[in-house]
């Protein structure tokens, strides 16, 4: 459950829904293009945050079109937050720290733009630092655990 607000379950969650899209489609579009790895990466989080498939060529398309304005992000923010418990408000933020990491290049853009979905969605600064540290760890523990399968072949 990742809504606390007063609207109703499904509103939240359409919203929540289409916020973190757009998060991801910004995040995605920071750096002047859009890589496979980073298009992949955000249909595969939309499919596990949301459950519904969206393919790559769908995010292209929407980014294409221009659905990722910064003003539209805001505003979304913006609406979406207050109604969102922490994990919901930590959770949009990871997807698109996890798009941002999909290219393998993480630059000052990507960092100021997280930044600025954390605090546009209400999160404390304590609380995006908690949210990075867990997509980060989850991170290295992969790394790891790969490197460990790798050297039982």
């Amino acid at each position: 459950r990742v809504w606390a607000g007063k609207k109703s379950r499904h509103r939240i969650q359409t919203d929540f829904f289409e916020v973190v899209r757009l998060a991801m489609l910004r995040v995605m579009l920071v750096d002047g293009s859009i890589g496979e790895g980073e298009l992949e990466t955000a249909a595969n989080i939309f499919r596990q945050v949301t459950g519904e498939i969206m393919s790559p060529e769908q995010i292209r398309a929407d980014a294409d079109a221009g659905q990722a304005g910064g003003g539209r992000l805001a505003a979304a923010l913006g609406e979406v937050g207050p109604n969102l418990n922490v994990i919901g408000r930590s959770m949009v933020v990871q997807a698109a720290l996890l798009v941002a990491l999909a290219d393998g290049n993480f630059g000052s853009g990507e960092q100021q733009l997280l930044e600025g979905i954390a605090r546009g969605i209400g999160l404390t600064e304590d609380e995006f630092r908690a949210a990075i540290d867990e997509v980060m760890k989850a991170q290295d523990d992969a790394v790891a655990e790969a490197g460990r399968a790798k050297s039982e072949d």
